[in-house]
């Protein structure tokens, strides 16, 4: 199901037995709960719905909810979030593997075509993935889910009922109309370009775009409502990726002191020594081939569609690969991949290994 489906079902109030919101975009599975969840409840009473969380969302409390029939309404409706009954890791016995399932039948047939029965006497326990089959007309479940694993009978079961929707990262042209719109609703102005710089600044997490813009917005106030690059640099937290670069501007002007500063900036902020490694690989990668493109006398717009990077970040690189030669940027990039395969194969401490590398390069 894809989210205009969605948008279409939320519209016209015609809603799926169950749904599942799954994947990496945090900000959409919230944003398309509450929609689903005010179109269901459509301004009815909070008594027909109920919020299972994690440990909350058992099998058991997901079916004795369902069964409740909804007072004074259409539906009833049983929001279910990070329950894990939809990873293979987690609740396999309530979830369904697939294996269980499998071996239902042989259950039974030895058992004379009856139900497997406990030392109580009770029906054995149904899966999820039964539970789902069996939603009555006035149930809607939205399950908003961090892990999922589309082999197990669960999400098969929501796939059958025509539920599942993966909210996916978005696109960087999708995330710059986006961050357009979003500007208007705060009554702000900001062009393509600097929407496109935003993104570029902060990342394509759609969450902290909205809490950056919601800054911007706020800053902005008495400044004619226009959002520009300028306010940006002023105000949004970068991303990852631009303070490995300021670290490595520190690095190709032998300023050991100010890399050791955004060298420790960085761990402050929790980052694994293998990703900063990572992004310092992939940042002298680009400087190497900057370097050989401007010594080739390649134009920018060539540099910049055999690269990938934005246009207004050209001048930067540019800037950056002309204070090392082509040679010692060659040699930076087989430091890294060294230092790489040496912590991966546990022959060095990955913090020490990381701050050797940065010794090195300090060095070129």
């Amino acid at each position: 199901m894809t989210m205009q489906e969605l948008n279409a079902d939320i519209k016209n109030r015609a809603f799926k037995r169950a749904y599942l919101l799954y994947g990496e975009e945090d900000y959409l599975k919230l944003q398309f709960e509450k929609k689903l969840r005010e179109a269901v409840l459509n301004g009815g009473t909070d008594m027909n719905e109920v919020l299972l969380v994690e440990k909350e969302a058992t099998l058991d409390s997901i079916n004795r909810n369902v069964e409740t029939y909804p007072f004074l309404a259409d539906y009833r409706l049983v929001v279910v979030r990070n329950s894990g009954l939809f990873s293979a890791g987690k609740k396999k016995k309530d979830a369904g593997d697939g294996k269980e399932a499998d071996s239902k039948a042989a259950e039974e047939e030895k058992d004379g075509g009856k139900k497997k029965k406990s030392v109580k006497g009770a029906p054995k326990d149904k899966d999820l993935a039964d539970v789902l089959k069996s939603l009555p007309d006035y149930a809607v479940v939205i399950f908003n889910e961090s892990d999922v694993d589309s082999r197990l009978r669960p999400f098969k079961a929501v796939v059958s009922l025509g539920g599942d929707v993966q909210m996916k990262r978005q696109t960087e042209a999708v995330l710059k109309k986006w961050v357009v719109s979003k500007a208007k609703e705060m009554e702000r102005e900001i062009s393509l370009e600097s929407a496109d710089y935003l993104v570029s600044f902060v990342g394509n997490d759609m969450a902290l775009l909205e809490n950056e813009l919601s800054k911007l917005a706020a800053y902005t106030e008495d400044k004619e409502h226009i959002i520009t690059n300028e306010t940006i640099e002023l105000l949004c937290t970068k991303q990852l990726q631009d303070k490995v670069f300021e670290m490595i501007d520190a690095i190709a002007e032998r300023n050991v002191s100010l890399c050791m500063k955004d060298y420790n900036d960085l761990l402050m902020l929790d980052t694994e020594p293998l990703k900063i490694l990572a992004l310092i690989q992939m940042q002298y990668n680009r400087l190497y081939a900057v370097r050989l493109m401007v010594d080739q006398g390649e134009k920018n717009e060539v540099i910049t569609s055999k690269t990938g990077i934005k246009p207004f970040l050209i001048s930067k690189y540019r800037s950056a690969a002309a204070s090392y030669s082509a040679k010692q940027l060659l040699v930076a990039k087989r430091a890294c991949l060294e230092m790489n395969e040496k912590i991966i194969t546990g022959n060095i401490d990955r913090q020490a290994g990381l701050e050797i590398l940065v010794a090195k390069l300090l060095n070129l």
